[in-house]
């Protein structure tokens, strides 16, 4: 598998702006100091920095075969800044759908299962990790149609369109978002921007030594990222 084709599959896009309620946040999204032990705070819900690591540990199981045929590790800080986007927007899309009282369709348990079936590289003990991160993208999808749905519903449309449907579950969304507080410890150096997660130079710090710069190069631009630096750190900082 080419270098840049691995690299971008840690790139969190998911569908219809899985992270819509983030980008609609502006000042409400922080890196300010979370509890200890906590990796986000997202309204209600606080994700745990155990189960960030785990998430990413399962991701970076599943993925690592094709980092190694391909020659290009990955530093585990990409994984785990891809889990944490992911655990995030399944966190947000939770509280809009119980705030909502829809139930997402059977489409989400038919993911699920897929996943859970073909997570051969997984070990057993991450699998629910696993297959509960990678399937945000059908959970957030299905959550919106729902959400949408509902509301259409009760202004009287009988049989609203699946783009109508979404464009209103997107406007919910990201009107929940705006009354929502999402923190984030410091130590994943993610921002956001355009409703995704994406890495900073955590705040005035700049890299001077040309390993650091490699470092943040590997980060901020991971398809140009130095081919040589995470082959280069220990292997309990990268995945492959």
């Amino acid at each position: 598998m080419p270098r840049a084709r691995v690299r971008r599959s840690l790139v969190p896009a998911l569908a219809v702006s899985a992270l819509l309620a983030l980008a609609g946040c502006g000042g409400g999204v922080t890196d300010a100091a979370t509890s200890p032990g906590t990796a986000a705070r997202i309204g209600d819900v606080e994700l745990s920095r155990a189960t960030v690591d785990r998430t990413a540990e399962a991701i970076c199981a599943d993925l690592e075969p094709q980092f190694i045929e391909a020659a290009a590790p990955v530093e585990m800080l990409q994984i785990r800044q891809y889990a944490l986007s992911l655990l995030t927007a399944r966190a947000q899309a939770e509280q809009v759908a119980e705030a909502y009282d829809v139930d997402p369709g059977p489409e989400v348990t038919q993911d699920l299962n897929q996943r859970r079936q073909g997570a051969d590289e997984v070990p057993e003990e991450l699998t629910d990790e696993f297959v509960t991160a990678m399937n945000t993208e059908v959970y957030v999808t299905s959550v919106l149609r729902r959400v949408g749905e509902a509301s259409l519903r009760s202004e009287g449309v009988r049989r609203p369109g699946q783009d109508a449907a979404m464009q209103r579950g997107s406007e919910l969304f990201g009107q929940w978002a705006t009354e929502a507080d999402v923190s984030f410890d410091p130590r994943y150096g993610v921002d956001v921007e355009e409703g995704q997660l994406v890495p900073n130079r955590g705040g005035t710090s700049f890299p001077v030594s040309e390993q650091a710069e490699k470092a943040w190069t590997s980060l901020s631009d991971p398809q140009n990222a130095d081919p040589d630096y995470a082959s280069s750190l220990p292997e309990s900082q990268r995945c492959g």
